[in-house]
């Protein structure tokens, strides 16, 4: 009921409703009544937007995350218990957090987005849960945050964004008498504070207990609480896409048909083999057996079981287990064990051939009996009968356990690097169907060259290939295993020893990184037992056990993924009810080897400013207590340098509160102690370009003023030990160029006599980068004077060379050159850096030497530097070069995409070149192009949408003409070149008729059509021809009158006889759309283009055409069926 009534109304007509007697008492809330209430209490205004579809993007009430458990879990709906099993001192705090009306409370989690959950838990556990929903909102985001925290009233925000400022949070939210509660990373340090607390992950045992009462069978709830790994939150989802009480049953439906179908897991039925051992098992057919399961999904479609491209797959293997496995005879298990070995034990024959032939395979007849997709299906039912989720198996009168055991071992008898690489992925599902049996195979193979055989990776057509991951991810499972974990570091030493260095860099110690990540290990070991791996590591490969910890200990050790977890085996994860860190641990055998080795010490010395806490202090320790007296000079400066370098890193950043004012005073004293005397070990800290970017270029500019420092150096140096402590000093430095440079500054003529040109052909990096910047210094103090002074002519060529190109690119040193080097003046244009200086304008002179000389890359990056510059090229440059490195095949590969498509985009722009020879380049360099970028085929789109006959000759190069008769070509090209023109075709978008300033002749246009038929039909191609002219008319412009499409090519696609071109206009308009994600929304948006330019050609008089653009828009429909029905079946599995 509406009302207009104004304030002075309102009484007199409630007192007039209320005398008829229907109501008791009348109450009138207006919109600015409602608005100010909904102010003084957002929560309800956030709650009230919800429910009216108009949710508040990354605001929530806390009430709807425990309203959204019960209905992710509404069969058996989970219970707070769950959430606050082994937490009863988070829940104490959380609790008095509320009582007091405390001010902040920080969870300590690795899980920040568990805490609404686990808060709503405990709000169900309490009788003032309403007030408390009332007040309390998740915030998602900082600007959510900044938005909430200025609104009035006191409410509680559980933050699950990362709070980088955690003091300047709180102080916003208190000023305005609001509380946080905000997540934290877990610290190896005590918890010194009073509102910090430490939210850990449930035990599995726990939450499998708190299922078991709501009512999940003890399978099921054995699954979900090892599925979830400690985070009760990961239940909803689990829950929810996994039905608990199957809404399916037997009926009359064959048991063993089931049965087999769930042994075998996933199999392919155009696979003979996989047909073949699917019928000796059910003893009948193959084809009566798929349709016996094709009936039951008739009769009960909920059974998971999937097919797609005659591709079989159980989705849900528990489910049906839990209701068929009373039913399962011994005998069945032992035969498919046997089958699940001959399946196991193939070979793939594509290992025969050579590893750049293997993708081949199919094609060269060496396709394997049996499928990957059945071998992956059969080693899956191997770890899931081995699992505790079968241990209903005990009701059968054989070991089951025992049979999967000698079947793994049946499997992996032979040393044989082929049969590993064939099982792939799923060798590390029999890792988990008998681990004992896997690591005692394995660790005897190891003396056998199977392992170097599979570590080598193997190149294809597709780059290397490495048969390694299966084995490594099978290892990262079973160190789950407290029993393994061991076992599992040890071999993966031994794998990571014959990987070979660098060691950080091969997969399988990325694997050996994750299982023992400081944080958080992936085992459920204790320290004790990570402990003793760890040493063990060190004891037998000291190297790899030395990296491991570097890089342990790092700051930058931070993240790791989830790593590799068993599927079926929960039992690997034990009883750890606390996660173990591994800090104190790797602390205390840093500490032990620092000191104790050398190598060690020396690298840990080198990341000083990348390691945590516990180790700089134990390094800093080190260097305080060892005098260094017995230390050689060399070894003593090098750890000084270090020191040095860290400091000066901590100086550039003076905000971090990493490294503690007490920390930096004790390094600075260490640094003095150490200080070495002689000149070229005391300045070396000042040649760091990490703290002086001016050494990365001296001389640019006025760089070298603030290198006076550096310059009184070298001069100090060279004043004590002459020219060869300045190499000795220079090779020691990081930027010897500068160090040449630098010195040359100040160098005389007699220096240039020992240096040059002794040093100019050196083979040594570090020596060519000095002698190349000492030049650039003497050139820079003395000009041409310095260049005059030296005897030039009695030097090689290649001394000559490597002089000048340390001099500027300018006309008076390619004089020099011209002069000096005579006939072998070519091995300086050789090497001439083609990016001229914008102020030498003397291109021309340049150009004609690279192509005097026959060095065409060379030219083309000048001439793609110099259109950079905006500057005019003529166009006999550009084709000269381009010509000549077409001609030099050695050279294609160095080809730059980009610079080819601008120096082309040039010449078509440019009205004074012969544009047959344009047209001509842009075939040839079409590959070298930048295809997926600005490409520009300009002149040869133009050609084709001009000329019929040249587009018959198009057409004619690379099509088969169906006249027996040969017709005579008028190009004669290389194969290379016909795949250009095909692509180039592709890439066409310049509609026949398109005038020069892109209006559209229709008379040209029919003229161009009429012409190629006729060409066509004479030549036998005039099928390919509407292929092509299909596609390109789909770029047709709009018809002047608004029809979406000129209606002279309406009009020859409405004709009868031009079905064929109305097919291939469809197949263009597909193709046109691309590579694209089916999300529904984009079918839908194309269904309704289609429909509407459909109706809109009906009303213009053409059906045909209507009719085709019909069959396009009913494409995109089942293109979205098709769409959902994959996302269904993906979801399912």
């Amino acid at each position: 009921m509406g009302k207009d009534l104004d304030k002075t109304g309102r009484g007199k007509w409630i007192q007039d409703e209320i005398k008829k007697g229907e109501w008791r008492d009348i109450k009138i809330i207006d919109a600015d009544s409602l608005c100010d209430w909904l102010s003084l209490y957002p929560t309800v205004g956030i709650w009230m937007a919800d429910q009216m579809g108009m949710p508040v993007e990354d605001i929530r009430p806390l009430e709807k995350y425990w309203d959204a458990i019960l209905e992710a879990t509404k069969i058996h709906p989970l219970s707070p218990e769950i959430f606050l099993a082994h937490r009863a001192e988070a829940k104490e705090r959380v609790n008095q957090f509320l009582d007091n009306h405390q001010n902040r409370l920080k969870l300590t989690t690795y899980c920040p987005a568990q805490i609404p959950d686990f808060i709503a838990a405990v709000l169900q556990s309490r009788d003032d849960r309403n007030t408390w929903y009332s007040k309390t909102l998740v915030i998602d985001t900082q600007s959510a945050f900044q938005k909430m925290v200025s609104e009035s009233g006191s409410h509680v925000f559980v933050i699950t964004f990362e709070v980088i400022d955690e003091e300047k949070l709180i102080s916003e939210a208190n000023s305005r008498e609001h509380s946080v509660i905000y997540s934290g990373k877990p610290s190896q340090n005590s918890i010194t504070n009073s509102y910090t607390s430490t939210l850990p992950d449930i035990p599995p045992e726990y939450i499998s207990t708190e299922l078991d009462k709501l009512g999940y069978g003890k399978l099921e709830a054995f699954y979900f609480a090892y599925k979830c790994f400690g985070n009760p939150s990961n239940l909803r989802t689990l829950i929810s896409g996994y039905p608990i009480s199957p809404t399916w049953n037997l009926g009359n439906i064959d048991v063993n048909t089931i049965l087999s179908a769930c042994l075998f897991g996933k199999w392919d039925g155009s696979y003979e083999g996989d047909r073949k051992i699917i019928s000796d098992f059910v003893k009948k057919p193959y084809e009566d057996w798929i349709r016996e399961i094709t009936n039951a999904l008739l009769q009960s479609p909920q059974i998971p079981i999937y097919e797609e491209n005659n591709v079989w797959k159980v989705t849900r293997k528990l489910e049906i287990w839990d209701l068929i496995w009373e039913r399962v005879r011994a005998e069945q298990i032992q035969q498919f064990c046997k089958q699940a070995v001959q399946v196991l034990q193939e070979i793939d024959p594509k290992y025969e051939l050579e590893p750049n032939e293997r993708y081949m395979a199919s094609i060269l007849t060496k396709s394997p009996t049996y499928s990957s997709t059945l071998r992956e299906g059969v080693a899956d039912t191997l770890a899931f009968l081995a699992s505790p989720l079968c241990q209903k198996n005990s009701g059968l009168d054989v070991d089951v356990q025992s049979i999967i055991q000698m079947s793994v071992r049946e499997i992996l008898s032979s040393p044989n690097w082929k049969l590993y690489a064939t099982l792939d992925h799923s060798i590390s599902l029999l890792a988990e169907a008998s681990p004992r049996e896997f690591l005692n195979r394995l660790r005897k193979n190891l003396k056998t060259p199977f392992i170097k055989d599979l570590i080598r990776e193997a190149p294809n057509q597709f780059g290397p290939i490495s048969y390694l991951p299966g084995l490594i991810w099978g290892l990262e499972k079973l160190a789950w295993s407290t029993d393994n974990l061991t076992q599992v570091i040890a071999i993966l030493g031994d794998i990571i020893e014959m990987e070979g260095e660098p060691y950080h860099e091969k997969q399988a110690f990325r694997v050996l990184n994750t299982i023992l990540w400081l944080p958080r290990p992936h085992t459920s070991a204790d320290s004790k037992k990570c402990k003793a791996a760890i040493y063990s590591l060190l004891k037998n490969h000291p190297a790899i056990g030395s990296v491991l910890i570097r890089e342990e200990t790092s700051l930058q050790n931070k993240y790791c993924d989830g790593g590799t977890k068993p599927k079926w085996r929960g039992d690997f994860f034990g009883e750890c009810s606390n996660v173990v860190s591994l800090y104190p641990i790797y602390c205390d055998i840093t500490h032990y080897l620092i000191g104790n080795d050398t190598d060690f010490t020396s690298n840990l010395l080198s990341e000083y400013v990348q390691k945590n806490g516990c180790v700089r202090k134990y390094i800093v320790e080190f260097l305080e207590n060892n005098d260094f007296n017995s230390t050689q000079q060399l070894e003593k400066h090098q750890i000084w340098l270090e020191i040095n370098k860290a400091l000066m890193w901590i100086s550039r950043f003076p905000d971090n509160k990493i490294y503690s004012q007490e920390e930096v005073e004790r390094l600075s004293a260490i640094s003095l102690k150490l200080m070495p005397d002689e000149p070229k070990y005391k300045h070396r800290s000042l040649f760091n370009p990490i703290n002086n970017s001016a050494l990365y270029h001296p001389g640019i500019l006025d760089s070298d003023a603030s290198l006076t420092p550096q310059i009184d150096a070298l001069k100090e140096i060279y004043s004590i030990g002459g020219i060869s402590d300045i190499l000795e000093f220079a090779e020691s430095t990081s930027v010897p160029e500068s160090v040449g440079y630098l010195f040359g500054k100040s160098a005389e003529t007699e220096d240039d006599t020992i240096l040059l040109p002794k040093y100019l052909t050196t083979t040594d990096e570090w020596k060519n980068k000095f002698i190349i910047g000492y030049c650039r210094g003497r050139f820079d103090k003395s000009a041409w004077q310095f260049v005059d002074s030296l005897l030039i002519t009695s030097w090689t060529p290649n001394e000559m060379s490597v002089f000048f190109l340390s001099l500027p690119r300018m006309n008076k040193t390619w004089a020099y050159v011209s002069t000096l080097m005579g006939d072998e003046e070519k091995i300086y244009w050789e090497h001439m850096w083609p990016y001229l200086p914008k102020e030498e304008n003397n291109w021309a002179y340049v150009l004609d030497k690279f192509l005097q000389f026959n060095l065409p890359l060379q030219a083309i990056k000048c001439i793609s530097s110099l259109l950079f510059d905006k500057q005019k090229v003529e166009g006999e440059y550009i084709i000269g070069a381009l010509k000549l490195l077409r001609a030099d095949k050695n050279m294609h590969p160095y080809i730059e995409p980009y610079a080819i498509t601008q120096i082309l985009k040039y010449l078509a722009e440019s009205k004074d070149i012969n544009k047959e020879e344009i047209w001509i380049l842009e075939v040839a360099y079409f590959s070298g192009m930048d295809v997926h970028g600005s490409l520009h085929t300009t002149i040869f789109e133009r050609r084709l949408a001009e000329s019929p006959e040249f587009f018959c000759e198009m057409l004619q190069l690379i099509y088969k003409s169906k006249n027996e008769q040969a017709t005579d070509m008028k190009y004669d090209i290389s194969i290379d070149v016909r795949n250009n023109i095909y692509y180039m075709l592709q890439h066409w978008r310049v509609i026949p008729g398109t005038r020069d300033d892109g209006t559209f002749d229709e008379s040209a246009f029919l003229d161009w059509y009429h012409s190629v038929i006729d060409i066509c039909q004479k030549q036998g191609l005039e099928d390919v021809a509407f292929v092509e002219i299909g596609r390109i008319l789909t770029y047709a412009p709009e018809d002047p009158d608004g029809l979406w499409i000129h209606r002279t090519v309406a009009n020859l696609l409405n004709e009868d006889d031009n079905e064929s071109l109305r097919r291939h206009f469809g197949i263009g308009i597909r193709n046109k759309d691309g590579v694209h994600i089916c999300d529904g929304e984009w079918e839908e948006q194309r269904t309704k283009n289609s429909r509407e330019k459909a109706d809109a050609l009906d009303n213009a008089g053409y059906p045909l055409f209507a009719e085709l653009m019909r069959e396009i828009s009913e494409s995109y429909i089942q293109d979205k069926k098709r769409s959902e029905m994959e996302i269904r079946s993906f979801e399912s599995f």
